[in-house]
């Protein structure tokens, strides 16, 4: 198995998506309201959506999986994430005019999530505070290696 620092190079020099199995979608599709209660949850959590927000994007899955039972559970995240001031990550912002974009690191890595719910008063109110500090996208395409890393979440998880 790639190491994250492997994986993020490997990224970097990609110019098509890596292939994605049957099973990790299923996988990730039950997983994807985890509760969560350390880094490594976290972590997976975020691997499990990446993976699922690629996913829909091949044909192979559309008829499987659909938007909102990827949006529903990413914006409860956010939720806890705002509710515990970023526990179990390393930093969270909200782009409010990429529609919304949520960005979040952790482990040396940034997931990106596109046209987040933020009709959540809290979610508004972050959005709007001095706690969100939006910063730039590092530019690797977390989704072209969705296969990979949701392997290396599922294994952080198990430990």
């Amino acid at each position: 198995m790639s190491t994250l620092s492997d994986l993020i190079e490997k990224a970097k020099n990609l110019t098509t998506p890596e292939p994605i199995s049957g099973e990790q979608v299923k996988i990730a599709w039950n997983d994807r309201y985890i509760p969560i209660s350390n880094r490594e949850e976290a972590f997976y959590f975020l691997c499990a959506v990446n993976l699922l927000n690629a996913a829909i994007k091949r044909k192979a899955f559309k008829k499987e999986i659909h938007y909102g039972g990827i949006k529903k559970p990413l914006a409860l995240f956010l939720m806890q994430l705002i509710e515990t001031n970023g526990k179990y990550v390393d930093d969270f912002y909200m782009n409010p005019e990429e529609g919304p974009c949520l960005y979040v690191e952790t482990f040396g890595l940034q997931f990106t999530f596109h046209n987040v719910n933020a009709k959540e008063e809290a979610i508004q109110n972050f959005m709007d505070s001095d706690r969100n500090h939006i910063k730039d996208w590092r530019g690797i395409r977390l989704q072209w290696i969705a296969g990979e890393l949701f392997e290396i979440g599922l294994e952080m998880k198990r430990q």
